[in-house]
């Protein structure tokens, strides 16, 4: 007859048991963002802060940098009006300035599309001191 200690038993116990399937799903969205947020915030960083300091305010506020490849700068654009005014930039002087601007990076059209992006809390809250 075998005795069992409390220790054992825990120990049995704690094997014994289901693992929270939600765990998984945190390493999964910790593996995204690690592989593909994040170096797309650092390629797209020194671009977002030229965007910011070319544009006025108000169309920083209604757009979102969504990448870059091959040359061709991707931005969503909330609303129909602040797309045809930033298309007439582009038209002007838009893409001189950010290849100036960025002389590491190549930059040989930007692609507008109409939609929504899911802002980050920290892109958030930026967004909401800037219009206090």
């Amino acid at each position: 007859m075998v005795l069992w200690d409390n220790s054992s038993l825990q120990r049995i116990w704690r094997l014994r048991q289901r693992t929270p399937s939600g765990s998984k799903l945190g390493i999964l969205l910790q593996d995204y963002v690690k592989k593909t947020l994040q170096p797309r915030r650092k390629k797209l960083g020194r671009i977002g802060q030229v965007w910011q300091e070319i544009l006025p305010e108000e169309l920083v506020r209604h757009t979102c940098l969504e990448s870059l490849r091959a040359g061709q700068l991707c931005v969503k654009v909330d609303s129909a009006g602040h797309l045809y005014e930033l298309q007439q930039m582009i038209q002007g002087e838009l893409l001189d300035q950010l290849r100036q601007y960025c002389p590491g990076v190549t930059i040989t059209r930007i692609k507008l599309q109409r939609g929504t992006w899911v802002e980050n809390d920290q892109e958030k809250e930026a967004r909401i001191d800037r219009e206090l």
